[in-house]
């Protein structure tokens, strides 16, 4: 049986992508985390605290499967591309960025600033 890709938004964390080999309703469960996780309110997410909120979320949902941690990563695979390459293709266009930021954009435990977001945008969708 294939597996299918559901991309996952909760409140004030980044958006992550899961698979499933069963068929779900991926809405319910994320409705249903969602109402538990907000009973008291939400607050401001650190970033470092959000892939917790996203470990959590896969510890209470077991027949999902963490695929892949932010778009980039997504973008990443779907080109068969590395993070070597995205670093590479970064320097060449400008930017000083130290690889081990890049991988942090991949994981998801930093944000890029909107010009370099808006520039690996346009970088995926060239390539």
């Amino acid at each position: 049986m294939k597996k299918t890709i559901y991309e996952v938004s909760l409140n004030g964390v980044y958006t992550f992508y899961v698979s499933s080999k069963e068929q779900i309703d991926i809405d319910t469960i994320i409705q249903n985390y969602e109402r538990e996780r907000g009973r008291f309110g939400f607050s401001y997410i650190k970033n470092k605290n959000k892939k917790s909120i996203v470990d959590d979320f896969m510890l209470k949902n077991p027949q999902l499967t963490l695929e892949y941690r932010t778009w980039i990563d997504l973008e990443l695979h779907k080109r068969m591309r590395n993070l070597k390459w995205l670093h590479l293709i970064l320097l060449q266009s400008g930017f000083q960025v130290s690889y081990q930021t890049v991988a942090r954009w991949v994981q998801g435990s930093a944000v890029p600033k909107v010009v370099v977001q808006k520039k690996l945008e346009q970088l995926f969708l060239v390539n």
